[in-house]
């Protein structure tokens, strides 16, 4: 949930940080037939084949040099996509929703304040920062119009590629259109039309990843996709063992910090947001917080529940609540955001 401070987390610091906490993803059930059609999930946002088709980026100009490659399509299976990316395999799934709401906050700062390069960091490894910036960016990319670009900056690391299960993981990306002076065309790849997504990967390791992130044709690319998409979501490295997220917070506008309930230790949170501008710290994310997943749950039953009651009413009946199912709270819903 969003809160209006990160409370016990902010260790004093950062007292504007939004906090944002999300149940455990866990691998669901793959979406069938009826699952990937509007007919069939009414309340999604999504653009389906005939929508997008190829369609690219506004803005675009390809190039007619025969010598420079064009963007690739990543044809990616939906039914090979790990599981934990609820915001595709599971769009319907509360674990979903509850990145809606992220996605819902960060639209609002975008129309408010020009937020459009989002970089997802986290004090160390482990703490579900690549799959949190993955169903981000497809939460981004489901809303209509809403063109996103997912970025691999994790070049020690890399691993947007292997969640998404892209074939080819060893294709040029990132690394070599710095080092070769590439634009976004060359390397860039898109993903099924199911979404307006586009992936930029990490490509092969470099010798020295700093080099590539400090060089300027890096930060032209960056500037390159904000002209071009409407949201660009960076995967980047932990912020704290290497120095790379740190030249990256020059070309971004906000970071969404991710750290795992119950396991990051809150010196390392602290040391993780005194490195950052407090001002480019957009949220917070808690990730795998078990200790509200149960009631969540219970309410989001409840609330499906009581909505398809609702339809075989009549109106004086709903109007006396006949409709709120039997173990749903009252009518007061837990805010998800507390401004």
């Amino acid at each position: 949930m969003l809160r209006s401070t990160v409370g016990e987390w902010r260790c004093g610091l950062l007292s504007q940080v939004k906090g944002f906490r999300l149940p455990e993803a866990k691998p669901g059930a793959q979406p069938g037939k009826s699952a990937r059609t509007k007919a069939g999930l009414p309340d999604q946002e999504v653009h389906g084949p005939q929508a997008l088709g190829s369609r690219e980026p506004a803005g675009r100009e390809r190039s007619t040099d025969p010598a420079v490659p064009q963007a690739r399509v990543a044809e990616i299976p939906w039914k090979k996509i790990d599981g934990r990316l609820v915001s595709l395999t599971a769009p319907t799934s509360p674990e979903a929703h509850q990145y809606r709401v992220l996605g819902h906050q960060l639209e609002r700062l975008r129309r408010e304040g020009g937020l459009r390069l989002v970089a997802v960091t986290s004090p160390f490894a482990g703490d579900g920062k690549t799959t949190t910036s993955i169903n981000v960016a497809a939460t981004l990319a489901q809303a209509p119009g809403s063109r996103t670009l997912l970025v691999d900056c994790d070049l020690r690391l890399p691993a947007v590629a292997k969640y998404l299960r892209v074939e080819g993981v060893d294709a040029p990306g990132l690394s070599e259109a710095v080092q070769a002076r590439l634009g976004l065309d060359a390397v860039m790849q898109r993903c099924p039309p199911r979404v307006d997504l586009w992936l930029l990967t990490a490509g092969r390791p470099p010798e020295d990843p700093y080099d590539v992130i400090r060089s300027p044709h890096f930060a032209d690319l960056l500037e390159e996709a904000r002209r071009r998409f409407d949201f660009v979501v960076i995967d980047t490295p932990p912020i704290l063992p290497v120095p790379d997220g740190r030249e990256i917070a020059r070309w971004v506008d906000g970071f969404l910090v991710v750290v795992a309930a119950h396991r990051t230790p809150r010196p390392l949170l602290a040391e993780a947001l005194g490195v950052l501008e407090p001002d480019k710290v957009v949220g917070l994310v808690l990730n795998g917080d078990d200790s509200f997943s149960s009631e969540y749950y219970r309410y989001y039953r409840g609330y499906g529940t009581a909505a398809r009651q609702s339809s075989d009413l009549t109106p004086g009946e709903a109007a006396d609540g006949a409709s709120r199912a039997p173990d749903s709270p009252p009518s007061s819903h837990p805010s998800t955001i507390q401004e």
